[in-house]
């Protein structure tokens, strides 16, 4: 059966809204269905992984090449995890898929995500305390010139306005859909956007239902080892290898090439323990045995965190008009 899908699809997250089950499970199954439907192409993911470099002449040759067959792509990438690139963001999704493209966004309310989305950083190796991570939009501000221009190691909260997300890209695109995450396994999106029979619906909720459950956060005994692990190396000057430090690890390196001879050797061992670190794989241990063997307890964020509870409330609230 052909769908009545007229125009290219790019989900663009947000990220902690089940994107993983739906990336593994779901959308996979789709040309199945509709077999005119190429879902991820390799060839144009990997070209996405290079967006941020791309010239304008590269991005025209890019959207040709999207908008030649029926492309459905998701990447929470796309959309930028930290708020404050969000314009800059859409702008460049603009320029790489063009106006007739619809776009899916998933959400979640806003708690939640906050909690989700530093467990992910600190998955990622990004091991600050919440109470560092969450800031206000002056903090951050002046935090700017510090930050890496790419990761995320604080958190804008006074930006993070689900609203304005939908306004960004409903001035850009035809069609923007937002899925709640509490509506996410009903696929009533899916359904729509690809003109799906109960029957075709009813087989991908059997995919969301059955299949394997991704990317599960840390529980609250794994976030109170994991900052005790921190708080160690921290105490003999080292840290995780993660996003932030890596950067930091990479300038190092860098830094090591112009040492003479002799002062190569005397950062020698230094060198050794960054590199078993990064081979300790932490999080594999957590997600693998930790959290299997303890009970797992939900993790919760601490009440002293920077809260913009008003934004929130409207967060919440816009959230609620798609359920």
């Amino acid at each position: 059966m052909s769908s009545n899908l007229c125009r290219p699809i790019v989900h663009i997250g947000l990220g902690k809204t089940a994107t993983t089950s739906l990336q593994r499970n779901v959308f996979p199954n789709i040309p199945s269905i509709r077999d005119e439907v190429i879902y991820n192409d390799k060839a144009l993911l990997a070209q996405l992984h290079h967006r941020n470099v791309m010239t304008p002449k590269e991005e025209e040759i890019f959207q040709t090449a999207f908008r030649s067959v029926k492309n459905f792509i998701s990447d929470e990438a796309l959309g930028d995890w930290n708020p404050r690139n969000w314009k800059v963001a859409a702008e460049k999704n603009l320029r790489l898929f063009g106006h007739n493209t619809t776009i899916v966004i998933t959400v979640r309310q806003t708690e939640s995500y906050l909690c989700s989305v530093y467990q992910q950083m600190v998955h990622a190796g990004n091991v600050w305390s919440p109470v560092e991570f969450f800031v206000n939009r002056a903090e951050f501000d002046r935090m700017i010139p510090f930050l890496p221009p790419l990761g995320l190691i604080k958190f804008d909260v006074d930006s993070f306005d689900l609203e304005l997300l939908y306004q960004l890209y409903s001035e850009r695109f035809k069609k923007v859909v937002i899925v709640p995450l509490s509506a996410v396994n009903e696929l009533e999106f899916a359904k729509k956007i690809f003109n799906l029979n109960d029957e075709e619906l009813n087989f991908l909720k059997s995919k969301m239902k059955t299949g394997r459950i991704y990317n599960r956060s840390y529980s609250k005994s794994a976030m109170a080892l994991t900052m005790k692990r921190e708080e160690l190396l921290n105490s003999i000057g080292l840290m995780s290898s993660g996003t932030a430090a890596r950067e930091i690890i990479n300038r190092t390196d860098s830094a090591l090439r112009d040492l003479t001879f002799v002062e190569k050797l005397r950062s020698f061992p230094w060198r050794i323990i960054k590199r078993i670190l990064r081979a300790l794989r932490w999080r594999a241990f957590i997600q693998k045995c930790f959290d299997r063997i303890v009970p797992y307890k939900k993790y919760n964020l601490p009440d002293n965190i920077y809260r913009n509870r008003e934004l929130a409330r409207k967060n919440d609230n816009f959230i609620k008009t798609f359920e």
